[in-house]
């Protein structure tokens, strides 16, 4: 018994410094996203970016990383400054897998809040480091939660 409920402490112990390790890559991510940094080196090859039914896939690394600049770009007219994480959940964690939806705050210039957002990511633990697979944006619930 005490082995079973020592190999459920490591387990657990496991899966909160991973989901930690996550929230500080997803972080850093969003710092450089808001600083216009390059973020090519976040992603995998030809992530998957999921906008309801339709799906949009970058041929490189590189190009999603342009894709998400482009993005941040149009956030300039909201004048856009940056995000913080709210909360995140883990929604499935297999092997080096993890898809993990963040619930946003972001930021004005002027640093009154300009809305919630979620976004869930689905994220690769390589030799490399973490990289991203997927990006789903969504809106934030009405209760202040993400789907």
């Amino acid at each position: 018994m005490k082995k079973v409920f020592c190999g459920f402490l490591i387990l657990c112990f496991n899966l909160s410094a991973s989901a930690d390790d996550i929230q500080g890559f997803v972080g850093r991510y969003l710092k450089d996203f808001s600083l216009e940094q390059d973020l090519s080196q976040y992603f995998v090859e030809q992530p998957q970016f999921i906008f309801g039914s339709h799906l949009l896939v970058p041929e490189s690394s590189d190009k999603a990383g342009e894709f998400m600049l482009g993005i941040r770009s149009k956030l300039k007219n909201s004048e856009y400054r940056e995000s913080s994480i709210i909360s995140s959940r883990v929604k499935a964690n297999i092997g080096n897998y993890s898809l993990v939806t963040f619930h946003l705050q972001r930021y004005k210039a002027d640093s009154e809040v300009l809305d919630e957002v979620c976004s869930t990511y689905g994220i690769l633990q390589g030799e490399t480091g973490y990289r991203i697979t997927s990006w789903q944006p969504s809106e934030a619930r009405g209760d202040g939660g993400c789907n």
